[in-house]
């Protein structure tokens, strides 16, 4: 089929467009501790976590070869969230408490005893869960980010001269690694060109098509035919 205007319809129509307020944390924990529905609905930016592969460059007669190597998951020591600031700074209080437990230098008290750090490497009890929506607000995909832990979490500056802004804070966040998995299906394969449920429905509007051309093809033999 070729790439025309008919082409990008019958695309869009089948795949519609992520827009840019089709994301939600749906869930954000760290060294146990969770912030509830309440509070993820102050979050006003989020981005999808990114992945790279280190390039490794050989030099021969003169030319450049690039070989990748190792990949990492990108911004892992990096991802950030835009809060709206409460006004009794719960949520800015909240990443400094979770800051301090694995960054502290005195004991922290616990069920087992005093120790400097909870989780000087984060555990499976720290993570984020960001879902991609529809224009149904049901979620096609999620991202899951394993062992979060909390980089940097900024101060807030105020104008006695302002004019009524909402205040916002942006935290930076670290994790391992991430996942992303299908809603329906779980993990997502590597998928070619035509794999899954786009392919099928490409391979149906080309079998469509192709019958068409087939109708067409049909109709101008039988004018030729006639001679009409």
């Amino acid at each position: 089929m070729a790439q025309d205007l008919n082409t990008f319809y019958t695309t869009a129509t089948q795949r519609g467009f992520s827009r840019d307020y089709q994301a939600r944390v749906s869930s954000l924990c760290i060294n146990g501790q969770s912030l509830t529905e309440q509070d993820l609905v102050y979050i006003k930016n989020v981005s999808i976590p990114n992945k790279k592969a280190a390039i490794t460059t050989v030099r021969y007669f003169g030319a450049d070869f690039h070989s990748t190597g190792t990949r990492d998951f990108g911004d892992s020591k990096n991802w950030t969230l835009t809060f709206y600031t409460d006004q009794v700074m719960y949520l800015k209080r909240w990443f400094e408490e979770r800051l301090n437990e694995i960054a502290s230098n005195v004991s922290i008290g616990n069920t087992t005893g005093d120790r400097l750090n909870v989780n000087p490497v984060p555990g499976t009890d720290s993570y984020a869960v960001l879902d991609i929506v529809d224009d149904n607000l049901s979620t096609v995909i999620y991202y899951k980010l394993n062992g979060l832990f909390v980089v940097d979490v900024p101060g807030v500056s105020y104008d006695m001269a302002g004019a009524g802004k909402a205040q916002e804070f942006k935290v930076t966040l670290g994790y391992q690694y991430w996942d992303v998995t299908d809603n329906a299906s779980g993990i997502i394969p590597y998928q070619q060109n035509g794999g899954g449920l786009l392919g099928t429905l490409n391979a149906i509007t080309g079998t469509i098509n192709a019958v068409g051309n087939l109708a067409k093809s049909t109709r101008s033999a039988i004018k030729s035919i006639r001679g009409k």
